[in-house]
C-alpha cells in the first residue's frame, strides 16, 4: 500500500494531483490500487481454504465450505468474531480492508479531482490509510479500519 501512495504522490509537481490532460497519475493509482485488491482478495482466499485434518475430511466427504460475500469476510474483522479467527486470517483480512479503503480512496480522489475540487482532492491525499507501517496496530484494533470501509 506504501507503494499505491507513492504512485500518486509523485505523479505531479505539486505532488497530489493528475496532470489535468490526461489524469495519468491518479489513473495509475487507481489501477495500483485495483490490483492491491485482486491480490489481497487472493490471500483472503487462500487463508480461508480448509487446513486442519478435520476440514480436509469434511472438503473430501463433500462438505464444503462456506462461501463469503465481502460483507461477511469484514463481520469477521468485529472484535466478537476477530478473537477467535486464526492469526492467518487476521493478517489476511486486514490486508483486505486496507484494500478496499485504498481503492475507495482512489475514486474518491478521481471524482474529486474531475469536479476540480484541489483542496478536497488535498485533503483525501493528506487522509490516505497507510497500513505498511502500523499493521500490529490494526491487527490490534481492527475495528479502526472497519470504521473506514
Amino acid at each position: 500500500m506504501e507503494r499505491s501512495l507513492d504512485i500518486l504522490l509523485e505523479g505531479s509537481p505539486d505532488g497530489f494531483s493528475a496532470n489535468e490532460s490526461s489524469g495519468i497519475p491518479l489513473q495509475t493509482y487507481l489501477t495500483h490500487c485495483q490490483s492491491q485488491y485482486q491480490l489481497a482478495s487472493q490471500a483472503v482466499l487462500s487463508a480461508v481454504q480448509p487446513r486442519s485434518p478435520v476440514e480436509i475430511l469434511a472438503q473430501r466427504a463433500g462438505i464444503s465450505f462456506p462461501r463469503f460475500t465481502i460483507r461477511h469476510l469484514l463481520f469477521f474483522m468485529t472484535w466478537s468474531y476477530w478473537t477467535h479467527i486464526p492469526a492467518q486470517w487476521k493478517t489476511a483480512l486486514t490486508i483486505f480492508a486496507n484494500a478496499i479503503i485504498c481503492l475507495q480512496q482512489a475514486y474518491r480522489i478521481i471524482q474529486l479531482d474531475r469536479q476540480k475540487k484541489v483542496k478536497d482532492v488535498r485533503k483525501e491525499v493528506g487522509n490516505l490509510v497507510r497500513i505498511d507501517g502500523d499493521l500490529q496496530r490494526y491487527l490490534e484494533h481492527p475495528d479502526w479500519l472497519l470504521i473506514q470501509v
